[in-house]
């Protein structure tokens, strides 16, 4: 009887055979299956354009729309443990928002206030159109508003338009923001601020998070991220996530995968060298000997 009879014969035998295999995978060291090199021109070959792309259109963005889809009505604190939100609250109160120091002159001034000014104009107008005797001298402003009651009565008009003042402000800066010249003035601004941030040392940008409490943060994370995966809404999630990646690439072998990133050869030698070094482990191992013994190969 052949040894492939034999394994085809005896369950136990393939299960044996199969358990020496896997354990041998699971003894070996991370660093015995990594080859920077080889690895480093297998990812470098596999980015290209096209494949790219193709990954964005067929996986990030659909999986982006499908995490948006899932939580969009979700409150930010149902993806919080209850017990972190005190925590996560008193760092908020505490910590200081990050300054944007390095975007200070990535803006002309002048652009918001000619963005501005036309609203607060507006507002301004709205204001002492309800003042009488605007547009008079103080005199006959103060006559018509009965002489000695003149504060009084500013104070009673100023008050009453206080109240309304934010509303008035927000529907002016609205209005002036869907205007065709505000549209231009803010694309002016967009253009100008990222043309401005391309000089800026990417350092300047990350020293303005450094303040943010860091250590504090990585000490509540292992907690939330505990909370979320235990959550209905992350086991949905990435059953999600899995089956549209597998609907996609799932009748595709590893072989095809890598053929199509134009990687094939480098992947197969890899595989090979990584094959030979997995071989001689297992030949070292009176165990895997043993089996052989049980299928008659000679060793």
């Amino acid at each position: 009887m052949s040894a492939t009879e034999r394994l085809r014969g005896n369950e136990e035998l393939r299960r044996e055979g199969v358990s020496l295999v896997v354990d041998t995978l699971l003894r070996r060291k991370l660093a015995d299956y990594v080859d920077v090199s080889g690895l480093t021109r297998i990812v470098l070959s596999s980015v290209r354009e096209d494949l790219v792309a193709r990954g964005l259109e067929e996986h990030v963005r659909p999986g982006v729309a499908r995490l948006y889809a899932r939580l969009k009505t979700v409150p930010v604190g149902d993806l919080l443990p209850e017990a972190t939100h005190s925590r996560l609250t008193e760092l908020a109160a505490q910590t200081p928002f990050p300054r944007f120091v390095w975007a200070k002159d990535t803006i002309d001034p002048s652009l918001f206030r000619k963005l501005f000014a036309p609203s607060l104009q507006e507002w301004l107008l709205q204001f002492l159109g309800r003042l009488p005797g605007v547009g008079g001298l103080a005199g006959a402003f103060a006559k018509r508003m009965g002489g000695g009651g003149v504060r009084e009565r500013l104070g009673a008009i100023t008050g009453e338009f206080s109240r309304s003042a934010m509303g008035s402000l927000r529907e002016a800066i609205a209005s002036r923001l869907a205007s065709d010249e505000g549209q231009e003035v803010l694309a002016e601004i967009r253009r100008q601020a990222f043309a401005n941030t391309l000089a800026v040392p990417v350092g300047a940008i990350l020293d303005d998070w450094a303040p943010l409490p860091w250590d504090d943060l990585a000490a509540i994370a292992p907690e939330v991220a505990a909370g979320f995966v235990k959550t209905q809404l992350a086991e949905a999630w990435i059953r999600e996530e899995l089956e549209a990646f597998l609907a996609v690439e799932g009748e595709k072998s590893v072989e095809m995968l890598a053929e199509e990133a134009g990687v094939l050869p480098e992947v197969r030698a890899y595989f090979r060298v990584q094959g030979e070094a997995l071989i001689e482990t297992l030949l070292a191992d009176p165990r895997f000997s043993s089996w052989l013994d049980q299928l008659g190969i000679a060793r």
